[in-house]
């Protein structure tokens, strides 16, 4: 049996930028073109094969990937592991990549937006591998979010969670919040918090650059309107 003619948009970029609900808007903008959406994080959360590698993965790389906290040369000591953190990671994205084409073929979802992570750019090598026939069959989106902006955005997500950040800056006893004050002091500040959640979330990433003859754009999402950035990638 042949393989179906698939189509795959691939959003990625940092956490709080937007990914998920661009993804949305997108998929339903288009669904009259036949484009779905299925929220990556969930999709491997569904699946205890993906949740089990990406937990095997994060327990022998995630301090790797951040590096030490204060570091002014974090990202030369980030890269020093690449080879190890590269090594740990391919497993888990090559499984999510071909549970998805299955899931695609499966379903008769043959168009999908789809965001998902990418620590590094050799995730998208992998993603080609598995999504083969070139821009047409597999675009890549990077949704970028000003620096100052994607901090406070995830310091907002954890407010709205229930987060209260006074109160656990003095009194929880947990790892996050015990290297805070070792870090920065006995009371809460803002920003100094702000740095710890970018550190501790937002991993370094080489750049990924947009090449549109390859199918990779890079958006800007800073005011919540990169879908009108994207309609090339739908067009006829």
């Amino acid at each position: 049996m042949d393989t179906p003619d698939l189509q795959i948009i691939y959003v990625t970029g940092h956490n709080a930028t937007g990914k998920t609900t661009l993804c949305q808007q997108l998929a339903e903008k288009y669904a009259d073109q036949g484009w779905h959406f299925i929220d990556g994080d969930e999709f491997r959360k569904a699946s205890p094969e993906l949740a089990q590698s990406m937990e095997d993965a994060s327990c022998k790389v995630n301090g790797m990937m951040r590096g030490t906290l204060g570091n002014k040369n974090l990202v030369e000591e980030v890269r020093q592991h690449g080879a190890e953190i590269r090594a740990a990671w391919e497993p888990h994205f090559t499984d999510v990549f071909q549970k998805l084409k299955e899931e695609m073929v499966a379903t008769n979802r043959h168009k999908m937006v789809f965001p998902y992570h990418c620590y590094q750019p050799w995730t998208l090598d992998l993603l080609r591998t598995v999504f083969p026939g070139g821009p047409r069959s597999c675009k890549v989106v990077e949704v970028e979010v000003s620096r100052e902006l994607r901090k406070e955005r995830f310091l907002q997500r954890e407010l709205q969670a229930g987060m209260d950040h006074e109160k656990q800056w003095r009194e929880d006893q947990g790892q996050r919040f015990t290297m805070c004050r070792e870090r920065y002091g006995p009371e809460y500040n803002k920003e100094d918090y702000k740095d710890f959640l970018e550190w501790r979330f937002m991993f370094h990433r080489e750049e990924i650059k947009e090449e549109p003859e390859a199918g990779v754009y890079v958006v800007n999402n800073d005011h919540f309107d990169a879908v009108s950035q994207l309609e090339k990638l739908f067009s006829a």
